[in-house]
């Protein structure tokens, strides 16, 4: 359908929030049944487990004052485990009889991925609805390969490369002195911090080209084009961090040890004193916090930048508003709370992130999006069989 000649200026638009309904109790009974029957079941009523799991969530997000449904039968994603267990069997016991077919399993891991990738995403897609409306999935095996083998692949060998060639400079200067080490170490830091920022923005934007760009609502296609530059922001923000809080630990790490490196040695082998150990512990938070939860920091940012250049037909937009500091939060305490509980609070955590990230997006409709969502419930209602010869096939992606 072609582009609406109405200008920027005519358009109206009207903001939808999404909502999540869903509550920690509630969920909870449902999560304890399911992983009480998969293991009397001996895993068998996962397939079940994970379509309850699927429509609770998918039925307690609101938008515009809908909700979203899941379609997908339980004998189908068990019929779909059964194969891919076999096939998962069969490749592993043919790598254990000779170590040189482990190279053709790792080459049929990576032709196979993409295809895997592929048929997962479209069989999710299209068991998927809003208003009675399928979504669908038509991203190539290539874009798929490009953005989860090939550049990451790439990333890996540059920097295996640039590793050894540092090496090589250390060992051909390996009697400089303390000033010769302190050079190393910030050339392998140098090294990092520009594979960093050349790859991982790289591969956000191919994944999210990849995603974005391959699903669709209906008949109507969702368009993305991510800021490069948000992507490298984010790593020099974790960057940032973690030089902040490596100088934090090493000022921490001097105060405790005066300066003499000899009692680290002696906490290293367990011969200093508790309370040492226990300081040395602490001025070591800050490190491990930004080594834990970069993930979380940089996901918040890509995801805003991911939803910010967002469209779906003719200039419906989409909005996210994740903040990385209370998204951080909400991920760490979740994570100490379900180990402290034994897993009991999961079911809580996972509503309670739920409905921050549903709480922080936003669809921005042009126009009347009742109309444009029955238009597209005319064609997309007979679609929904274009993928029948991957039913069954549930790859959790």
């Amino acid at each position: 359908m072609s582009a609406s000649p109405e200008s920027p200026a005519m358009a109206t638009q009207t903001e939808h929030p999404f909502k999540f309904h869903g509550s920690g109790k509630e969920f909870f009974g449902i999560w304890i049944v399911n992983i009480l029957l998969s293991i009397i079941t001996l895993g068998i009523y996962s397939a079940w487990a994970k379509v309850r799991t699927k429509r609770y969530f998918n039925g307690n997000t609101e938008l515009a004052g809908h909700r979203f449904d899941y379609h997908a039968l339980p004998m189908q994603i068990l019929k779909g485990r059964i194969v891919v267990v076999v096939v998962l069997i069969v490749i592993n016991l043919v790598a254990q009889l000779n170590p040189f077919l482990a190279i053709g399993v790792a080459l049929f891991y990576m032709v196979a991925l993409p295809w895997v990738i592929v048929r997962g995403l479209a069989f999710n897609a299209n068991m998927t609805s809003y208003r009675n409306v399928r979504f669908h999935f038509s991203g190539t095996k290539w874009d798929a390969f490009w953005a989860y083998i090939l550049l990451p692949i790439l990333a890996i060998l540059t920097l295996v490369g640039l590793f050894f060639l540092v090496a090589f400079v250390f060992l051909s200067g390996a009697s400089g002195g303390l000033g010769f080490m302190i050079f190393i170490s910030l050339l392998l830091t140098a090294v990092l911090v520009a594979v960093a920022c050349i790859f991982v923005p790289l591969i956000s934007r191919a994944n999210a080209d990849f995603l974005g760009r391959g699903h669709s609502y209906g008949k109507s296609a969702f368009w993305i084009d991510p800021d490069l530059g948000e992507y490298r922001k984010a790593v020099f923000i974790i960057i940032g961090l973690y030089l902040a809080a490596l100088v934090v630990h090493g000022i921490g790490l001097g105060v405790l040890l005066g300066g003499d490196l000899s009692k680290l040695q002696q906490i290293n082998q367990g011969n200093g004193s508790g309370w040492l150990q226990v300081a040395l512990f602490v001025v070591s938070i800050p490190l491990y916090l930004v080594l834990v939860l970069a993930t979380t920091i940089y996901s918040a940012y890509a995801r805003n930048n991911n939803f910010n250049n967002l469209t779906l037909f003719d200039g419906h937009r989409f909005s996210s508003t994740v903040k990385p500091v209370q998204l951080s939060w909400i991920v760490a305490t979740n994570l100490i709370l379900t180990i402290v509980t034994l897993t009991l609070y999961y079911p809580w955590a996972k509503v309670r992130l739920a409905k921050y990230l549903a709480d922080n997006t936003t669809m921005i409709a042009k126009g009347d999006l009742d109309g444009f969502v029955d238009e597209q419930g005319t064609a997309g209602g007979v679609a929904s069989g274009e993928f029948l010869d991957i039913e069954g096939f549930d790859f959790g992606l």
